[in-house]
């Protein structure tokens, strides 16, 4: 997740709140106690050389083990859920203050940046021009958050990918070349 804060950010606020994720309430001992192992480094660097910027980088590892079943993340999935909500929450939080929240999270797309991102995947794959392809259809499948592309090529060809956005990362889940 990269944070664009567009003003000023309390960063150990936000560090505290990235901790917080891997924390339980006591309410017996009236503290916060570790789910699981974590490690949470935090990096401030200051640039100057010519526009002067500041960057801080929070990195979070936490502890796996290997099993007869494979890779075990700590706490099984009923942790990995609980993470998963936080981070929607610390998500949602920076949003309401006015962050742009970049990387990491699914991004939803408006009908022009999906055509425009999948006509890029269909270059991608298959060599052809960009202004060549004609979109015919642009498709959101709310379900899984997964966005489709049909058009047709300069020679007759109809391409489809179907992909997810996070951030501004683009997986091509699907694609496919019909020859007419």
């Amino acid at each position: 997740m990269v944070i664009v804060p567009n003003g000023p950010i309390d960063v150990d606020w936000l560090g505290e709140q990235i901790e917080s994720l891997h924390l339980e309430y006591d309410e017996e001992s009236a503290r916060n106690l570790q789910r699981y192992p974590y490690d949470l480094t935090q990096t401030r660097r200051h640039f100057s050389w010519g526009a002067d910027s500041q960057t801080v980088q929070f990195l979070i590892e936490t502890a796996a083990t290997f099993g007869r079943d494979g890779l075990i993340a700590a706490g099984g999935a009923g942790a990995t859920l609980l993470l998963e909500q936080g981070w929607q929450k610390l998500y949602d939080q920076l949003k309401a203050r006015g962050h742009d929240v970049r990387y990491g999270r699914i991004a939803t797309l408006s009908d022009d940046e999906a055509e425009s991102r999948g006509r890029w995947l269909i270059v991608g794959e298959y060599a052809v021009e960009y202004d060549e392809l004609t979109p015919r259809a642009v498709g959101r499948n709310k379900s899984d958050q997964t966005y489709s592309l049909t058009a047709s090529g300069p020679d007759g060809a109809v391409y489809s990918v179907v992909f997810q956005v996070r951030g501004t990362s683009a997986t091509l889940l699907e694609c496919k070349k019909e020859l007419h």
